[in-house]
Formats: structure tokens, sequence, C-alpha cells
């Protein structure tokens, strides 16, 4: 019988420090080179590991973390449509997984720790860029998976 995977998130490490250095040092297209590998590395991690037990304690982490680093390089360039597009992205990703009946009470904690600081970012960015109608449907989704959240802990508890 093979040996299960090991959760690892070295790779993932090496990708975010270099995409940090380059970032630092001004090579904005590296950088978000390198983010988009990081984030393709928790992404996978996220989708390899979201079912053990016990579950690792920086698996939705890591994967807002390289979401949240994604947008900060593109604030950088004022490029703000794909600043938008990292968080919209994100807060999907983490939305379809907070939706997921089968998750874990420790993975729906996590899921809805992450999703809240990308909507706090997501608002952060609708209000500067005066788009009320966003904002509005936005919180409006927030506040229905926050009772989406608090009624699964309820049932999973």
């Amino acid at each position: 019988m093979p040996n299960p995977k090991q959760y690892d998130e070295n790779l993932w490490k090496i990708q975010i420090k270099l995409a940090n250095s380059m970032f630092a040092e001004g090579n904005v297209i590296p950088s978000i080179q390198h983010y988009h590998l990081a984030l393709n590395i928790a992404k996978q991690l996220f989708i390899d590991f979201k079912t053990t037990e016990p579950l690792p304690d920086t698996l939705t982490h890591i994967v807002v973390i390289s979401y949240l680093n994604l947008s900060d390089c593109w604030a950088s360039q004022n490029n703000k449509k794909k600043q938008i597009h990292s968080l919209i992205e994100s807060y999907d990703f983490l939305k379809t997984i907070l939706n997921d009946h089968s998750k874990s009470a420790e993975l729906c904690l996590q899921v809805y720790g992450g999703l809240s600081k990308i909507y706090l970012e997501l608002c952060h960015c609708f209000k500067e860029i005066e788009a009320d109608e966003l904002l509005h449907k936005t919180e409006d989704d927030f506040l229905h998976l926050t009772a989406l959240y608090q009624t699964q802990l309820e049932v999973i508890h």
C-alpha cells in the first residue's frame, strides 16, 4: 500500500519568499508569476488535505495569503481591475467550500475566518471605486454566508 501524502507547505513557502523578494526589489512581473505558482500550490494542498484528520492549521491560511499577496501586487501597480478580480476569485473559492456541507467544523472555522479577511479587503476596494451596488451585493451575500456558517456549526456540533 502506498504511503499517504504528507502535508508539506515548503514548496509554497519557497514561492512566496521568491515572490516577496522580487516584489521588494521592484520586479513586479516575476513576483506575480511566483505569487500565481504559490496560489496553485496552496489550492492543490487544500484540495488534497481538506478532509484529513487532524486538519493542517495552515490549510486555509496559505490560500488566503496567496490571494491577498497577489491582490496587493496588483494594487501596487494601480490595477484595480486585477486587484478586485483576485479578491473576487478568492471570495468565490472560499464561498464554494463554505457551501460544501460535507466539511468538518474545523474546516468550516478556517474557511470562514479566511473568507472574513477577503470580504473586508473586497469591501474596501468597492468603496474606493465607489461601486456601491457591488458593495451592497457583497455585504448581503456575506450576511447570508454568516448565517449559513452559524447554522452549519450548530448542525455539526
